[in-house]
């Protein structure tokens, strides 16, 4: 009778991990949608989507160019 109630207990942690695996997929499924929402979202400036230019991130520019070698300003 052992035998037997191991094979009991054994299908019955069978069905709860199945069960459990499908719970994961569901929300598996449902947080890589919700990941690409996010991703699209954030990749989104004033040129693909509704935003205002102003929203957009500045980007890294020096306002004024030097050149390699001189100072700048005054007599040299």
């Amino acid at each position: 009778m052992e035998f037997s109630d191991d094979i009991l207990i054994l299908k019955d942690i069978v069905v709860q991990l199945l069960a459990r695996i499908e719970r994961l997929e569901t929300e598996n499924t449902s947080l890589k949608a919700e990941n690409a929402e996010l991703r699209q979202r954030l990749n989104q400036n004033s040129q693909n989507s509704h935003k205002p230019p102003s929203s957009d991130e500045l980007s890294k520019k020096s306002a004024f160019k030097q050149s390699k070698g001189k100072k700048s300003g005054g007599k040299n």
